[in-house]
């Protein structure tokens, strides 16, 4: 990959990946990956679901690890490099995926997000 998968609403994207895995399709086109088709698809779609398991784990390891607080910013550089091995100016594209993947901890109850600016988020 040459940047990191492009979602927001981490619940949605999911539920999108298991509407697909669950229909039979020949050809899948996106927005920013090559079509697939046949097993290709079924592939994509399971290297997409693996990508978001891996935030979701690597994210927590992070928040762990600094428990007083982190921006948005800090947590698109820390966990970046774990997440794939584009080069590192890519990693700004992390900001969607992460962004969502923090407003869906806060809604769990995991997470709060100060209401100071930069934001800063931390474990409850």
């Amino acid at each position: 990959m040459g940047f990191a998968l492009t979602y927001f609403a981490v619940d949605g994207y999911l539920a999108t990946i298991r509407f697909f895995e669950n229909h039979p399709i020949e050809y899948l086109f996106t927005g920013h990956w090559p079509a697939e088709c046949k097993e290709g698809t079924k592939d994509f779609l399971a290297k997409s679901r693996e990508f978001v398991e891996r935030v979701d784990s690597v994210l927590m390891k992070f928040m762990k690890d600094h428990f007083d607080g982190v921006t948005l910013k800090e947590v698109i550089y820390g966990i970046g490099p774990k997440l794939g091995d584009w080069s590192l100016d890519m990693n700004v594209f992390l900001q969607f995926a992460l962004y969502g993947h923090m407003e869906r901890l806060e809604q769990r109850g995991i997470i709060r997000a100060s209401k100071s600016a930069p934001v800063k988020y931390a474990l409850v």
